[in-house]
């Protein structure tokens, strides 16, 4: 996938190795090392953040159907209509328009919630910010209100 940083066609992340060595420990590797063509290559980074960041979803995934495999059965049977019309129905609730309705039981309702659950483990995703911002407001709720509560967001401007 980046021919420029692996030349040789030798050494990528994904390449079997006599010592097994995880996906996250070698992009770690790789980004620490001291020729810097890895850190500052301007896809790279991103690239593997994005990949290690599926991968942790997909594992999630798999996880999940390995111990409960008869949740997913009925999903089998959402129409488009169903789902289209569910997916309507929580665009407001997303936006803050509207309460968050708890007495819907559909298959197309059910499975709009695995993927929000499931997209959670992924970086930056709605599901892990809202995670966050639950850990922060239990923070505030054990500690009382900070004299100087600090959120750090990127600089979306560089």
């Amino acid at each position: 996938m980046f021919p420029h940083l692996f030349p040789y066609g030798r050494g990528h992340p994904g390449k079997p190795r006599h010592v097994p060595v995880a996906l996250n420990a070698c992009v770690r590797y790789y980004s620490l090392l001291s020729i810097r063509r890895f850190a500052e290559d301007e896809l790279y980074m991103l690239a593997s953040f994005d990949y290690l960041s599926i991968h942790r979803m997909y594992t999630q995934v798999a996880l999940k159907c390995q111990r409960n495999p008869t949740m997913f059965e009925p999903y089998g049977d959402i129409t488009e209509s169903a789902l289209i019309e569910t997916l309507n129905e929580k665009e407001p609730r997303r936006q803050g328009r509207t309460a968050s309705a708890r007495n819907q039981t559909s298959n197309a309702t059910a499975f709009v919630k695995t993927v929000d659950i499931s997209g959670s483990a992924i970086w930056g995703s709605d599901g892990e910010r809202a995670q966050c911002r639950r850990q922060a407001f239990a923070y505030q709720a054990r500690y009382g209100q900070p004299a100087l509560f600090v959120t750090l967001t990127p600089n979306v401007a560089e």
